[in-house]
């Protein structure tokens, strides 16, 4: 059987992995792109850029994908389909609205990755999941590494007929939202694969569902965010279809697949289509080739991507015990698109807080020591700030998780948590003297004695200083009082005998030391 060929009629895959026809390969490569065309009604509304080469990446190029957390760093496949495959990074070139017009300098090696096709997107984890051709496999890369981490035959799960060649998640507000969807070349087959984390880092397949079959030899997906010109909202996927040269548009079933009756040509002249990703900046589509001149291509036009960033404050801090801390969380979408669906969530995992308030500026918020709120839709620069006020009954460190999410896929999601420690602290009340009492005061003279109260604990001390009747008042340092750690406060008390004998009283200060809320001091004046 001959060699598989695209409908330029170039040699496809196995012909280019074989050490024979690597002039074919070098030729392949360097052949001049069809010109590519926009569809109606598509052409209406989107536009593309030619980025050609990218430098310093080997051919022929497999699927594309941007660096997590990283919009500006672009990850390409090199030398896809043979054993000598890997991913590259390279930096993007901006224009002043943001747009890619080109790439800075040359790729850099970023993981090792044979057989690397026109599948290529991050899953669960922050892991790198990889289409392998012709070897039926699904590859695994994960955060940090520099090698493919689990390889897993997907033969033995059903996934026949021919290797995967593009694969993707569905991004949330989507149907089927997070079902990993993996696609063969040759036959089309289209499947769901079922994961599970296998304790390293890494997922386990544990089984695979062909939902239908799609024509064109089917390679990168991309899910169409909501808010796309021509396209229902959550309900379209783009398909880079080698075979025939064309990136293609489907409607979606309410799992989240392609149904084959509605199938449209959005481009056409795009010789070797291989890989589909979004630009999290921008929204615009990229296109990869494999052979074609092995170019990437962008489309312009597409809904701009929400990017949610969640900022907390704790006030103040430290606290004390009893009195009321609250919880600041500040929700703005620095992206250049709506974020629709926004939802906040709260937790503090503790019981011996007391919630008193939840509010928020726009939505709605609703619990106690785990707080859900709604928040609607946030314009581009848009915030919403959500204030939720809890009062401690013990000392210790309070830490508060929260995090957002929105309907629409963020670029960046490092930000959309946030965490908050409130360090409620007490202070410690000492009086000293522990007593006073009057000695050799003579009848309708008067004596003085202060006493000493002092801070020995972390946190700030409040109080109020009593007041003595009879033969006893308090001179100085009466009422209301705060005292930060190691701090003092002198209280004068005169004793003003009118008759031989002996007086009694009690002074009473009364602060927010947990262990100690009041304080006796016994004052007692002796005449002879």
């Amino acid at each position: 059987m001959g060699a598989r060929t695209n409908v330029m009629g170039y040699p496809r895959r196995e012909a280019l992995c074989s050490a024979g026809l690597l002039v074919l390969g070098s030729l392949l490569a360097s052949l001049p792109a069809v010109a590519q065309t926009i569809q109606p009604p598509f052409d209406a509304t989107y536009t593309f850029v030619d980025l050609g080469a990218v430098p310093g990446v080997p051919t022929n190029y497999g699927g594309l994908t941007f660096l997590a957390g990283d919009p500006n760093t672009l990850l390409i496949g090199g030398a896809a389909n043979s054993a000598a495959g890997a991913l590259y990074a390279i930096g993007v070139v901006r224009d002043t609205n943001g747009h890619i017009t080109g790439f800075s300098g040359s790729a850099t090696l970023f993981a090792q990755a044979a057989y690397n096709d026109g599948g290529v997107a991050y899953g669960p984890d922050g892991v790198l999941f990889l289409a392998r051709y012709p070897v039926n496999e699904l590859g695994q890369v994960k955060p940090g590494s520099t090698v493919t981490d689990k390889v897993i035959s997907l033969g033995p799960f059903g996934v026949t007929g021919s290797s995967p060649g593009g694969l993707n998640f569905v991004p949330p507000g989507f149907p089927g939202e997070g079902q990993l969807k993996l696609v063969s070349w040759s036959g089309g087959n289209w499947y769901t694969v079922s994961l599970a984390p296998d304790g390293t880092g890494t997922f386990d397949v544990t089984g695979a569902t062909l939902e239908t079959t799609i024509t064109g030899g089917p390679e990168g997906i991309v899910y169409v965010p909501p808010g796309s010109a021509l396209f229902a909202a959550y309900d379209s996927v783009l398909v880079s279809e080698f075979s025939v040269g064309q990136v293609a548009t489907y409607q979606l079933d309410a799992n989240g697949d392609p149904e084959l009756a509605t199938r449209a040509s959005f481009m056409t002249g795009l010789t070797g289509a291989e890989g589909a990703a979004i630009d999290p900046s921008t929204g615009d589509f990229l296109f990869s080739t494999y052979g074609g001149g092995n170019r990437v291509i962008v489309v312009r036009g597409f809904a701009a991507p929400a990017d949610l960033a969640l900022a907390a404050t704790v006030s103040p801090d430290p606290g004390a015990p009893g009195s009321p801390v609250t919880y600041t969380l500040t929700v703005t979408n620095n992206g250049p698109g709506p974020a629709n669906g926004v939802s906040l969530t709260h937790i503090l995992p503790f019981s011996n807080v007391t919630v008193g308030s939840v509010t928020a500026t726009q939505g709605s918020c609703g619990g106690t020591t785990t707080v859900s709120c709604s928040l609607l839709t946030l314009a581009s620069g848009a915030s919403a700030t959500v204030t939720i006020v809890v009062t401690p009954t013990v000392v210790g460190a309070f830490t508060a998780t929260a995090s957002v999410a929105a309907t629409e896929t963020d670029p960046d999601s490092a930000n959309n948590t946030a965490v908050a420690v409130s360090t409620v602290t007490a202070g410690k009340l000492v009086a000293l003297p522990s007593r006073l009492t009057f000695f050799l005061t003579p009848v309708g003279g008067s004596a003085t004695q202060t006493l000493t109260l002092q801070n020995l604990g972390q946190g700030t001390l409040t109080g109020s200083v009593g007041t003595l009747g009879g033969l006893f008042s308090v001179t100085t340092g009466a009422g209301a009082f705060s005292l930060g750690p190691g701090a003092t406060k002198t209280v004068t008390v005169e004793f003003a005998p009118t008759a031989r004998g002996t007086t009694r009283g009690a002074l009473v200060i009364t602060s927010n030391d947990p262990t100690r809320p009041s304080i006796r001091v016994p004052v007692t004046g002796i005449v002879r």
